[in-house]
């Protein structure tokens, strides 16, 4: 991940996620996928930094030890903390944007048994909230658990409000199911499913690809349509 796909908080869609979440009385927001490269942290991100524009003492947590990136993403060191051990408080950072803190990925968790504990990991995001407004998550994918690994079910047991991003089009069903499954049993609140459309077609790509069924019969008008086409904003939306 780089600045290239950041998400800016502006868009409408992340709006629409944040006012049914942070925007909405919600304090602690773990995001969770079925598999790695759905674009959680990415959303984790862009949901933290819309929260600490909105004036909410904002603290992002790096919990996704799979692909760990917000200390490259802030440029912060990551350090050896745990939930057992100060809740980590030392190595908070503060980011260059007003009102948003950052947690950085542990260096060690294998052990650190409390990483692997919801009554731990809750405990610590209790010891958290008395210094931020609201907590958001990056945690590792649901189904991709090994002994480096923080449970991304138990972290989402911890904090109860959940959201889990589905790459359409890419994302098994059957480990999409094995996601909710799970999610179920740790007793977090699924507050939605956001949907990542980065491989599903746009309008104007079906259409051009439909115009070349006609190009035997009509080859300057469809080469017309196809310019026109690729020209339209309008139709330039996922489908």
């Amino acid at each position: 991940m780089n600045e290239s796909n950041r998400l800016p908080i502006h868009y409408a869609e992340l709006e629409a996620v944040f006012a049914r979440t942070l925007g909405n009385g919600s304090r602690a927001l773990a995001l969770a996928s079925a598999v790695g490269g759905e674009g959680v942290t990415t959303l984790a991100r862009a949901l933290a930094e819309r929260a600490a524009a909105s004036g909410k003492r904002t603290l992002l947590i790096d919990l996704n030890l799979d692909h760990p990136e917000l200390h490259h993403l802030y440029a912060v060191d990551r350090c050896d903390w745990s939930p057992d051990r100060n809740h980590g408080t030392e190595a908070v950072r503060p980011t260059s944007s007003d009102g948003l803190s950052v947690l950085s990925a542990p260096l060690h968790t294998a052990d650190h048994w409390a990483f692997r504990d919801s009554t731990s990991l809750h405990a610590s995001l209790v010891h958290w909230l008395q210094s931020f407004d609201c907590v958001v998550a990056d945690t590792s994918p649901l189904t991709r658990r090994n002994r480096q690994n923080i449970p991304a079910d138990a972290v989402c047991g911890a904090f109860r409000d959940t959201l889990l991003v589905v790459l359409a089009a890419r994302t098994p069903e059957s480990q999409l199911l094995e996601a909710r499954q799970m999610l179920d049993a740790s007793g977090a609140r699924i507050k939605g499913a956001v949907m990542n459309d980065r491989y599903l077609p746009g309008l104007s790509s079906e259409l051009v690809r439909e115009t070349h069924r006609f190009d035997r019969l009509l080859p300057r008008t469809m080469a017309w349509a196809r310019q026109w086409i690729t020209a339209s904003a309008l139709l330039k939306q996922p489908i």
